[in-house]
C-alpha cells in the first residue's frame, strides 16, 4: 500500500510558513534596567555594557533595544528596576506587558547607579537589607499596589 505525499508536503509547507522559534542562545536576558521618563537603561547579565534606548514609548524602546542588542530582550529574570522619579510607575506598568519579572525589586536611584555589574550588587544589598528587617518590600507587585517606591538603601 502506497502513501500519499501529501502529509509531507504539508508538514514542509508548514515548517517554512511558520515563524521560527524564539532561540534562547539568541535572547539578552536583563539583569536589572533603569527608567528615565522615556529613556530605558538595560544591563544584560555578564554585559560590559549597558544598552541606553530612549524612545516615544518603552515598547519602542525594547524594540530598539532588541536591535542594538542583536536578540530578543528577556526581561522575565530581572532583578532590579531603578526609577528617577515615581513618575516613572506608568512606564512600569507598561513593562507587565513585556514579561518583566514580578519579582524584581523596584527602588528611586539616579539610573548612573547601573554601571556594568552594579545591578547585582544592588540587588543583593537591597534583599540583605530585607531579610534584616532594614528594608521595605520592594518587589514590583507591592510597589504596583502601593504607588509607594523607596530610595536604594545607603550602604
Amino acid at each position: 500500500m502506497r502513501m500519499s505525499p501529501l502529509p509531507l508536503v504539508l508538514l514542509l509547507a508548514a515548517s517554512f510558513l511558520l515563524p521560527a522559534p524564539d532561540v534562547l542562545s539568541e535572547r539578552t536576558y536583563i539583569q536589572a534596567l533603569a527608567i528615565r521618563g522615556n529613556t530605558l537603561i538595560l544591563q544584560p547579565f555578564e554585559a560590559e555594557e549597558n544598552l541606553t534606548v530612549q524612545e516615544a514609548s518603552p515598547e519602542q524602546a525594547l524594540c530598539i533595544a532588541e536591535i542594538k542588542a542583536g536578540g530578543k530582550v528577556f526581561l522575565g529574570h530581572t532583578e532590579l528596576v531603578c526609577l528617577s522619579s515615581p513618575e516613572d510607575l506608568p512606564t512600569l506598568r507598561k513593562l507587565l506587558d513585556e514579561g518583566i519579572s514580578p519579582m524584581c525589586q523596584v527602588v528611586l536611584a539616579p539610573p548612573e547607579t547601573l554601571s556594568p555589574h552594579a545591578g547585582d550588587v544592588h540587588y543583593r544589598q537591597i534583599r540583605t537589607a530585607q531579610r534584616n528587617g532594614a528594608f521595605p518590600p520592594a518587589d514590583l507587585q507591592a510597589v504596583l499596589n502601593s504607588g509607594v517606591v523607596y530610595a536604594l538603601p545607603e550602604v
